[in-house]
């Protein structure tokens, strides 16, 4: 089945359409595209989960505005519907001095479940995944690629969880807990990207997987590591105060100073605690 809301139209008076799924109704194996409304003209298109729906293994795209006071396509997730396995993109826009990015949002209690959500950059504004209320990324696979004049962005905000997500971030692409105190576990980060705490807590590991990351942190906040997993930082970053790393580190344990890579503790779970001045030529439990 395909199913396609959206289009630019040149009435200002046509609506471009939404696809609603309420109660336990499924998308199944669906292909759904959402595309933008351009100008001040129509409206997006627009997928909606409501109720204890769910996306199946649909594959679902949200296209970008392609001109300005654009607005991108997007899916919603709300109450306690869930994403299940289904695949969203969640695309780029440009040329547009002024527009909106095409979004997969997340409100209530509804849950990612194992979906693969993947945010990707055009010429301007770039793809985003947000979580608000007391939704939960729960196990799934999000992606933030790098992008050109915007970034691409996976948010927490509220009350919402990580669950045992998988996160990659790439170049500019970015996490951002800065809205949701006092922070959110996940599964584990990894890429070339940034993160940004504000004041909060990261905690990685729930999934007990090895990963590398090589971007940069940013906040006064801390990153700790829980779990059996190694997630190493490598080549270059920075600390919370914004300082410049161009060191190997395992990111491990709670710090105790307010500063990343700098505590002593040990655990059983979470192996050695390398300092920030140290190089990591072994990663030992």
């Amino acid at each position: 089945m395909s199913i396609v809301n959206g289009g630019f139209s040149i009435s200002s008076e046509d609506s471009t359409g939404s696809t609603i799924f309420n109660d336990t109704s499924s998308a199944g194996g669906a292909s759904i595209e959402n595309f933008d409304a351009s100008g001040f003209d129509g409206d997006i298109g627009r997928t909606i989960f409501n109720g204890a729906s769910t996306a199946g293994h649909a594959s679902i795209s949200n296209y970008g505005a392609g001109y300005s006071h654009g607005a991108g396509g997007q899916t919603i997730f709300n109450d306690t519907s869930t994403a299940a396995n289904a695949s969203i993109d969640n695309f780029g826009s440009g040329p547009a001095s002024t527009a909106e990015s095409a979004l997969t949002i997340f409100n209530d209690a509804s849950t990612a479940g194992h979906a693969t959500i993947t945010n990707h950059a055009a010429v301007d504004f770039a793809g985003e995944t947000i979580f608000k209320g007391s939704s939960t990324a729960d196990s799934a696979t999000l992606i933030a690629n790098e992008g050109n004049y915007g970034a691409c962005a996976i948010i927490f905000d509220d009350a919402s969880t990580g669950g045992t997500a998988r996160v990659k971030v790439f170049g500019n692409g970015y996490l951002d807990i800065t809205g949701r105190q006092p922070g959110v576990s996940i599964g584990s980060i990894e890429g070339s990207g940034n993160v940004y705490l504000g004041a909060n807590r990261l905690t990685v590991g729930t999934n007990n997987i090895s990963t590398s990351f090589s971007g940069v942190v940013s906040g006064t906040g801390l990153l700790s590591k829980i779990g059996s997993g190694i997630p190493l930082h490598c080549g270059h970053g920075r600390s919370h105060s914004g300082k410049r790393l161009t060191y190997q580190t395992r990111l491990c344990g709670t710090s105790r100073r307010n500063r990343l890579f700098e505590s002593q503790r040990r655990s059983a779970t979470a192996g050695r605690i390398w300092r920030s001045n140290e190089r990591c030529a072994a990663y030992p439990p």
